[in-house]
C-alpha cells in the first residue's frame, strides 16, 4: 500500500515538473522569436507562386501552411527570390494571390527567411525551431 502511494506520489512530481518545464520553454521561445522580428527590416515583396501545403489550428483558429515564393525587395540592396513557409487564416487567403504586393520584414541574420508583416498571416515557425 505504501508503495503505490509512493508511485503516485512520483507521477505527480514528474507531471508538475514536465509543465514547468514547458512553460519555461514556450516563454523562452516566444521571447527569441519577438527579439528576431524586433530586429528584422520592413520591406516591400511581389507574390510569384503561392501554394497550400497542409493545415492546422492555433488558438486563433485554422491556417493553412502555405508555400510563398517571393521576390523581396528590400529598402537597401538588390531585389531577391526565396521561399517562405506561412501560416495563413482563411480571411487573408484572397490576399495572397501571385502578383500582389505584400509587407513583408527580412530577418536581420538570414536575408532568405521572409516573416510576413500582414494581418492573418503568420511566420510558420515549426520550419525553423
Amino acid at each position: 500500500m505504501n508503495l503505490s502511494y509512493l508511485w503516485i506520489g512520483a507521477a505527480v512530481v514528474s507531471v508538475v515538473l514536465f509543465v514547468r518545464m514547458g512553460i519555461r520553454g514556450s516563454a523562452k521561445t516566444i521571447k527569441l522569436r519577438a527579439e528576431k522580428l524586433g530586429k528584422a527590416a520592413k520591406a516591400k515583396a511581389m507574390i510569384l507562386s503561392y501554394r497550400e501545403h497542409r493545415g492546422g489550428r492555433t488558438i486563433r483558429g485554422r491556417f493553412t501552411e502555405a508555400i510563398v515564393r517571393l521576390r523581396v525587395q528590400p529598402e537597401q540592396g538588390e531585389n531577391y527570390e526565396t521561399e517562405a513557409h506561412w501560416c495563413v487564416y482563411r480571411m487573408a487567403v484572397p490576399f495572397l494571390r501571385p502578383g500582389q504586393e505584400v509587407d513583408v520584414k527580412i530577418d536581420a541574420d538570414d536575408p532568405s527567411v521572409v516573416y510576413p508583416d500582414l494581418h492573418s498571416v503568420e511566420y510558420y515557425w515549426k520550419k525553423s525551431t
